[in-house]
């Protein structure tokens, strides 16, 4: 069996990390503090346990020779782990700490996603006198995880215990990403979000009517997308990990401090952050009850006061109950709780921002007609019904003028996750061959009353009625026309049963209206892990970029997207001027429409 250049050189930096390791800990006596380091947890498509088990050397050696700390010795950390079972619980890590008699703990994520590697640490003092701190680095290959591991152990060296970084004599970490140099390294972001702006935009797009014209026949070159040279492989920095399952994501400024937030919604929680260097800080959260599931995360300035609101739809089996929230300086106030309707805002050409509701039957999860709703003394009330077929939930359409000829269209998802574009009266102008905007979040299926023993996992999925991804209507091209960027996730083709689902990997596409139909302006690489939720964010400072971001699930099972772990938010930069040049030379990058 052969060596890779990679794990010969792991092999050679472990053999290194074990003699140091040996000296730190002969040197204990003289330590001031102890460490104990857990091992790596995996999320991976493919064996990299020579990954987990080199990183937590090297980080070892590191921590001892940069920090000073007196490292526990590995094979008595795994036997503490082994009897102490799942660590699930703060007071769980205390409690082996304590029994190991250390100082502090560190765990740690590693995540693969494509040919990049995340890390994500967490450092717990068992003493209590410090706060639980999380520390981030990426690379953009294996082959640059050395460098990404060195400064994730700079990082926990200088925040946590007062070392002095040594000043770099040159940028010699072009593949690794971490907090430090995240600002060095990341993508254009809307103005205020604590990055600089990158020149090289992850994404270029071409005019849809050249584009139709290539792919007619006699045509020539395609003119779709094209990356340009950026810092980093696939184009996207990522956050820090989150441990739980995000089930939506909206970016605005919820504050009014003009920098976009971040907004994450968890089963039943809702967390708001800031975005400060690729890295999520919270500063306030709402809870919802416990027997509701979030389906639906969205911001808006309905009330025009400058600060968007939060507004967000739970669902017990077929009953809706949402929430509007504003930020008050210091917490959230609810501009209405438990209200029966599923709730969004809407976009409606002609009359502009609205909230959108729409409502529930005893036996259905949803009851025909979309209504425009406003909020009255901490209530909703129903006003005009919105010109859209009844056979659609408020779920699965966005309303746009998509060839600026004054009339609206709609732009939906059917059962079968095909998209159409209809006329208001329900006619059918467009409908896709593939599949977008599916989603593993759900209403109805098993029925709580009337569970018995014999229940099937056939009964409990037949009635489900899938809530779908946003459809976001934006000009990417500017061509002054709206264009639509929405998901796919695909499927691996394991539908085991007809309303079942499996998404392993997903891409984001552009598409615009050619005259005859939707087709593609861009997409992204393929993904892995399940698409979980996104939005896009033009520059109000140019009208040639935006930013993407794209909400991600790293590893869940089919059964229960709501119970996965392990989130994060992928930020990728695009670029909406129209650049002729690059365009017509496909040789100049790689065609992100091809396989």
């Amino acid at each position: 069996m052969t060596t890779s250049p990679l794990r010969f050189t792991l092999f050679f930096v472990l053999f290194l990390s074990s003699l140091l390791a040996g000296n730190s800990q002969a040197g204990d006596e003289k330590a001031k503090e102890t460490i104990a380091i857990l091992p790596f947890t995996a999320n991976a498509p493919k064996d990299i346990s020579y990954l987990q088990s080199g990183i937590r050397n090297m980080l070892a050696s590191r921590l001892a020779a940069e920090a000073g700390l007196g490292i526990i010795e590995q094979a008595r950390v795994d036997q503490q782990v082994a009897a102490a079972g799942e660590l699930k619980q703060q007071n769980q890590l205390t409690q082996l700490g304590s029994a190991l008699q250390a100082d502090y703990l560190l765990s740690g994520v590693l995540t693969s996603i494509g040919k990049s590697i995340s890390l994500d640490a967490k450092l717990y003092p068992i003493n209590g006198a410090k706060p639980v701190e999380t520390f981030y680095a990426s690379a953009a290959t294996e082959d640059d995880i050395i460098s990404a591991v060195d400064s994730l152990a700079w990082d926990i060296a200088e925040k946590s215990f007062g070392k002095q970084r040594p000043v770099a004599k040159s940028s010699q970490q072009q593949g690794a990403v971490s907090a430090p140099t995240a600002q060095q390294q990341a993508p254009a972001l809307p103005t205020g979000q604590g990055q600089l702006q990158n020149e090289n935009p992850a994404y270029r797009t071409a005019h849809p009517d050249r584009q139709f014209m290539s792919n007619s026949p006699g045509g020539g070159a395609s003119p779709l997308v094209y990356p340009t040279a950026i810092t980093g492989t696939f184009g996207f920095t990522k956050t820090q990990n989150l441990n739980f399952s995000m089930q939506g994501l909206d970016i605005g400024d919820i504050d009014g401090d003009g920098q976009q937030d971040v907004v994450i919604a968890s089963r039943n929680k809702i967390i708001a952050y800031h975005l400060v260097n690729n890295r999520l800080v919270p500063f306030g959260e709402m809870e919802i009850q416990s027997r509701f599931k979030i389906i639906s995360l969205e911001l808006a300035d309905i009330n025009g006061n400058g600060k968007e609101e939060i507004y967000a739809t739970g669902v017990d089996w077929i009953t809706p109950d949402s929430l509007g929230a504003e930020w008050q300086g210091k917490e959230f106030t609810y501009l209405f709780k438990g209200a029966k309707w599923y709730v969004r805002p809407m976009h409606v050409p002609g009359p502009g921002l609205m909230l959108a509701g729409q409502r529930s039957a005893i036996d259905e999860a949803f009851t025909p007609g979309i209504y425009q709703v406003s909020v009255n003394a901490d209530t909703l009330q129903q006003a005009e019904k919105l010109p859209v077929p009844d056979s659609l939930n408020l779920f699965d359409f966005s309303l746009a003028d998509l060839d600026g000829d004054g009339k609206t269209e709609v732009i939906a998802l059917d059962n079968f996750d095909k998209l159409k574009v209809l006329e208001t009266s329900g006619k059918l102008l467009w409908k896709s061959d593939e599949s977008y905007g599916g989603t593993l979040k759900y209403v109805g299926g098993e029925d709580p009353a009337a569970k018995t023993d014999k229940e099937t996992l056939e009964t409990r999925v037949k009635n489900r009625v899938y809530i779908h991804s946003r459809i976001i209507v934006e000009d990417v091209n500017n061509d002054n026309l709206p264009d639509i960027v929405v998901n796919k996730n695909l499927d691996s083709a394991s539908r085991v049963l007809e309303n079942m689902k499996n998404y392993p990997s997903g891409e984001m596409h552009a598409l615009a209206w050619n005259g005859i139909g939707l087709t593609d302006l861009w997409r992204t690489r393929k993904i892995d892990g399940y698409v979980a939720s996104y939005q896009m964010v033009r520059n109000p400072d140019t009208k040639d970029s935006a930013t993407l971001y794209v909400g991600l699930i790293t590893n869940s099972g089919w059964f229960d997207v709501f119970a996965a772990k392990d989130s994060t938010v992928l930020i990728y930069p695009l670029d909406l001027s129209k650049r002729e040049a690059q365009e017509q030379n496909p040789q100049q990058g790689y065609q992100y429409m091809g396989k």
